[in-house]
């Protein structure tokens, strides 16, 4: 039989050794799993953020596209994995509602992977065709009321969060409009300029060369301020002259559910350390995005907030799960 002095030498040593690999992470390369094709603004964000995080964790962190189904192979992929700090997913706010859109969702962003932090704000873009006479969203709403005929705006498919940024602006001003969806962004603003829709909501990052290019018109921007690219362009809660819910998109990191809490922990304070670089703030906001950072409970509380707000939406539009 073991001696007391023995088992409890043989305890502290276990002990140690657990401390000693919980302190090493990581060891090895970390995957950073994005669910959307190469060369996209998502893409290229996560890109950003992982050559900065490896240079401060002293390993790589490795880039790879999962794509399809709106972020929804990506997601559920880095659900699947191992929860331990070596797989993780890069999420806009789109794979968040993907869940909301289905029956039988493969994954819930909520659910199924532990929130990490929250990387970029993106703002939406309210905008209408160039020669519109209105310069203001008051200016537009007034004259659509007049016109006695009802929108039509342009989404890129129902559900989405251009879909549902247009439909919240539709009941919220009191307009008679109709969705059209488009295949992707490029034709929805193809219909815009030709003045086949009366407006549509954009990503900052497709709509600023349109509006910088005088091809569109921007109305308002989806955000809790106004962007310093665009500074004579009002907020949403501005141009309607009351509060807002829609505050635009989000990019964030999120783990497999279970990873150790020291994991997250570390991961969401390096984060926080690229993020506070003048560096690599000044190239997000050169793309339109605001660089956001947090601890874990920011984004968990964002994901929780979006998942409620979009799906009373859907909801109250009618929408079914595929």
């Amino acid at each position: 039989m073991l001696k007391l002095p023995i088992l409890a030498g043989m305890f502290v040593a276990a002990l140690a050794m657990h401390d000693a690999q919980a302190g090493a992470y990581p060891e090895q390369p970390i995957k950073l799993v994005v669910g959307w094709p190469p060369g996209g603004a998502t893409d290229g964000n996560a890109r950003l953020l992982a050559q900065a995080l490896g240079q401060r964790l002293g390993q790589p962190v490795i880039v790879e596209n999962r794509p399809g189904a709106g972020g929804s192979i990506g997601g559920a992929a880095v659900a699947k994995a191992a929860p331990d700090g070596y797989t993780l997913a890069y999420i806009s706010s789109s794979n968040v509602i993907t869940s909301l859109l289905l029956k039988q969702p493969t994954y819930g962003a909520g659910r199924d992977l532990e929130p990490v932090s929250l990387v970029a704000a993106e703002p939406l873009v309210l905008l209408v065709n160039a020669a519109s006479p209105a310069r203001t969203l008051a200016e537009f709403v007034e004259q659509s009321r007049r016109a006695q005929r009802g929108l039509n705006y342009a989404t890129t498919g129902k559900g989405g969060i251009l879909h549902l940024a247009g439909a919240a602006l539709v009941r919220d001003a009191g307009l008679s409009a109709v969705d059209i969806p488009y295949n992707g962004t490029a034709p929805a603003m193809t219909a815009l300029m030709s003045g086949q829709v009366e407006f549509l909501f954009g990503t900052f990052s497709d709509a600023l060369p349109m509006v910088k290019g005088g091809r569109v018109k921007a109305l308002a921007v989806a955000a809790e301020a106004r962007s310093p690219l665009i500074p004579d362009v009002p907020t949403l809660t501005e141009a309607l002259g009351r509060p807002n819910a829609e505050r635009g998109t989000y990019q964030a990191v999120l783990a497999p559910r279970g990873t150790p809490e020291a994991i997250v922990r570390q991961l969401s304070s390096e984060i926080d350390q690229v993020l506070g670089d003048a560096a690599i703030r000044a190239q997000l906001a050169g793309r339109g995005v605001t660089p956001v950072g947090g601890p874990p409970t920011v984004l968990g509380q964002r994901i929780d907030n979006e998942l409620d707000q979009r799906g009373q939406l859907i909801g109250e539009l009618g929408i079914k799960p595929n």
